[in-house]
């Protein structure tokens, strides 16, 4: 230990005092600390600027994580009580501190314009490729600095490969252009010895005790989709001669409400994500949907919510919840594995849930036909978009009446 610093604080302070990297990445493990090293650096850039007043970019998924994960524990830092205004923004002495969300397609869209002289990303990992580029070309104010901190993800995520695996990469004039560091949970030398050996004990052998304890951006084991590949956009073409739904799943503070465009194409599943974020009601929804959908297009929804339905049939849209019968998790499951999926690049969320789906496994590690209950939100919005299409013989053979077979 170095004073109040774990020894990998420490470590990454002195290197970015000695070094002064423009974008310094802190990733690795939950709990490991990198957040609170990554503010103290951070708070010590803003105050080092001179005066006048310059503006300055906080982002996270929501206003809200942001308000969680910087805002209280920058307030503790330093000893101060920061209340954002109806902008997002706050004063730090004599500088002005723009808060931004990132979960949505057009996130980006009220940094345009601003010019900034510092950016801290909090779980880089979670933001729109939009507003990530927007951030950077913020950035131009002279001495700018970019801190980001992240937990890992999937290996192949543009975050690692575009940035943390350039650590080390100097521009033309020599100076420190990219530098990371990886943290473990064992770095937080201050959590007590009772959590860490918990967490250890609780959290599930392979995937999950690789990115969490040992911050490793490792793919999820028994990941159920691999038919699926990225592409620009949905052409024209596909849209003039395939069959369309929009698929919906409802959702609030925690889990997102996800609406999905999804194109039927022979054994071609085309889709496209429009909406997909927390704290929306369903008023809030219903409005989002008016700019995104066509009201001649069919919505299959989430069958468990009865009342949110009703709610945005009476916004006149043509809604109905999708079927559910024994097993139609694993059954919507297996129909999707018999097709080939294609997914807008713009579609994050799709993307990284197709990269994290996996099934469960036994205490052998053998796989078992039942999905882990994550990274499903918006996979699940496109089994419901393709309820019409799900052999009924095959799931929901249980709830259908002789009569309705024709028997």
């Amino acid at each position: 230990m170095k004073g109040p610093l774990c020894d990998k604080q420490y470590e990454v302070a002195k290197f970015y005092k000695n070094n002064q990297p423009r974008h310094l990445i802190l990733e690795g493990a939950i709990r490991s600390g990198k957040t609170y090293v990554d503010l103290l650096l951070w708070n010590s850039h803003v105050h080092g600027m001179p005066k006048p007043s310059k503006d300055f970019i906080i982002t996270g998924y929501t206003i809200g994580s942001i308000e969680r994960n910087i805002i209280k524990p920058m307030s503790n830092l330093l000893g101060l009580s920061i209340t954002l205004d109806q902008f997002g923004r706050f004063d730090m002495g004599s500088h002005k501190i723009n808060c931004f969300g990132t979960n949505t397609e057009s996130s980006h869209k009220p940094m345009q314009g601003m010019t900034s002289y510092g950016w801290l990303g909090n779980e880089i990992t979670s933001h729109h490729r939009n507003s990530v580029t927007e951030a950077f070309q913020r950035c131009s104010g002279d001495g700018s600095r970019i801190f980001w901190d992240t937990n890992p993800d999937n290996p192949t995520h543009p975050v690692k490969v575009d940035y943390v695996d350039r650590s080390g990469l100097r521009d033309e004039d020599g100076n420190l252009a990219i530098q990371s560091f990886h943290f473990v949970l064992d770095d937080n030398e201050l959590l007590p010895k009772e959590y860490v050996d918990d967490v250890k004990r609780t959290t599930p052998a392979g995937m999950w005790y690789d990115r969490r304890i040992l911050g490793l951006w490792v793919a999820a084991e028994g990941i159920i989709f691999t038919n699926w590949k990225e592409i620009d956009e949905i052409p024209e073409e596909v849209k003039l001669h395939s069959r369309r739904f929009y698929g919906l799943d409802f959702g609030f503070s925690v889990d997102p409400a996800v609406l999905i465009d999804v194109y039927f194409n022979g054994d071609e599943i085309w889709v496209d994500e429009l909406i997909y974020s927390t704290d929306y009601t369903n008023y809030m929804l219903a409005a989002d949907m008016e700019k995104f959908c066509d009201r001649d297009v069919q919505i299959y929804a989430d069958s468990a919510e009865p009342k949110s339905i009703e709610e945005i049939f009476s916004f006149g849209f043509n809604i109905h919840g999708a079927t559910k019968g024994p097993d139609s998790v694993r059954v919507g499951i297996d129909w999707m594995l018999g097709k080939r999926i294609y997914v807008t690049s713009k579609s994050k969320n799709i993307i990284n849930e197709l990269q994290n789906y996996a099934w469960k496994v036994n205490k052998d590690g053998a796989k078992l036909p039942v999905p882990i209950d994550m990274y499903d939100h918006a996979i699940d919005s496109i089994r419901y978009a393709s309820s019409e299409f799900i052999d009924i013989f095959k799931g929901r053979i249980s709830d259908v009446g002789a009569d309705e077979l024709g028997l």
